[in-house]
């Protein structure tokens, strides 16, 4: 079924996994299983240069100087550029015009569904993002993320991203009393 909500189309169907027809993954960016085979092989033949192309379709407050240096465990990949992942997830996309257009489908296991746009989802971040400013969260600080799967989740990475914070998630599943669980965690660590 289809219905029109706020300009945004709305699919309901009764199956949570679709698969894509052969006419749908044709016209998808990288078509079938081969087009990524060869993309596959094009990276691993030229990382830098693959990674290069990659990265050049992202937004860079400031250009890299180098794409890849070194090697594992001790590299740098798009060595002196500056970028950031919530612009480029979000910003860029309303400066060309698709603010309207749905950024983020959300499913929980129950069915119930939530979505946003980009302008939405925007407005969403920044306001959790001025939550943690005003609790003296700025770049650089850690953060731990303590949510179930939620689009909220996602909205509190991309707020810890536009600040320049590092986040890490927890998983949810421990005991019931998580601020003790953490508190120790983080003890642990840090003693």
């Amino acid at each position: 079924m289809h219905t029109d909500v706020g300009g945004i189309q709305e699919i309901v169907r009764d199956s949570k996994l679709v698969h894509p027809t052969e006419e749908e993954q044709q016209k998808a960016e990288l078509g079938n299983s081969e087009a990524f085979a060869a993309l596959l092989k094009r990276s691993q033949e030229d990382p830098e240069a693959f990674w290069a192309e990659v990265a050049s379709e992202l937004h860079w407050f400031k250009p890299w100087e180098e794409t890849m240096t070194g090697e594992l465990p001790d590299f740098e990949f798009f060595k002196g550029g500056i970028s950031n992942p919530c612009y480029n997830l979000l910003d860029r996309h309303i400066e060309n015009g698709a603010g309207n257009r749905t950024a983020l489908i959300w499913e929980g296991e129950d069915g119930e569904t939530s979505f946003y746009t980009y302008q939405m989802l925007l407005v969403e971040v920044s306001r959790f993002a001025n939550v943690l400013k005003s609790l003296g969260i700025k770049k650089g600080d850690p953060v731990a993320i303590y949510l179930p799967n939620l689009a909220e989740s996602f909205i509190a990475i991309l707020a810890c991203f536009r600040l320049g914070a590092v986040y890490s998630t927890i998983f949810p599943v421990f005991p019931s009393n998580p601020y003790v669980t953490v508190y120790k965690l983080l003890s642990r660590k840090l003693l």
